[in-house]
């Protein structure tokens, strides 16, 4: 049987060798391109999840900081208070 001018036995050469010639070419290019981009991505990943990691450490250390401050601040305005009072009742003992 001819197709075209070429047996069957040609044209089925023919694909075989197109069919060989696309997987060479697309193994190339993932081993080319998409292999590297991969682990390139990987590495991007890695690094966002450790940035996104210590930035929830820095927030948790600034909130406790904060807390802190807070805590420390409330006990100068007691102890201020308390020398507001001390204050007056010593101008009180004066006059």
């Amino acid at each position: 049987m001819i197709i075209f001018g070429l047996p069957i036995s040609d044209w089925a050469s023919l694909v075989a060798v197109l069919g060989s010639a696309l997987t060479v070419a697309f193994y190339l290019f993932r081993a080319i391109v998409v292999n590297p981009i991969n682990q390139r991505n990987a590495a991007l990943q890695a690094s966002i999840s450790s940035l996104t990691m210590e930035l929830k450490r820095m927030r948790e250390d600034t909130a406790q900081t904060h807390e802190d401050f807070k805590t420390k601040l409330h006990e100068h305005d007691v102890e201020l208070a308390k020398h507001d009072v001390e204050i007056n009742e010593l101008k009180g003992l004066q006059q």
